[in-house]
């Protein structure tokens, strides 16, 4: 498992992903503590992450449901060409 990450005071907020075979990543997690929720953290993570592996030219096969929507609400061609199915 790999992380981005945000520490928020004491509290961490993060996006989890894996590598798998083929140099791919899955992205499947991202938690934000409740009293942060709903402020844009998540947005911040995903955003991070996302252009992380634009840069990096690697594909990505999302499944978290709010890196889904994120995607739907913020579509970037850069992102899409690298989305698996």
């Amino acid at each position: 498992m790999h992380y981005f990450f945000i520490f928020i005071f004491s509290d961490k907020a993060y996006l989890e992903y894996k590598t798998v075979q083929g140099g791919s990543v899955v992205l499947y997690h991202t938690e934000v503590p409740s009293a942060f929720r709903g402020k844009g953290v998540a947005k911040i993570l995903a955003k991070s992450a996302f252009d992380h592996f634009v840069t990096q030219d690697v594909k990505m096969k999302v499944t978290c449901t709010y890196l889904q929507k994120y995607l739907k609400e913020n579509p970037n061609q850069e992102y899409t060409k690298r989305i698996l199915p």
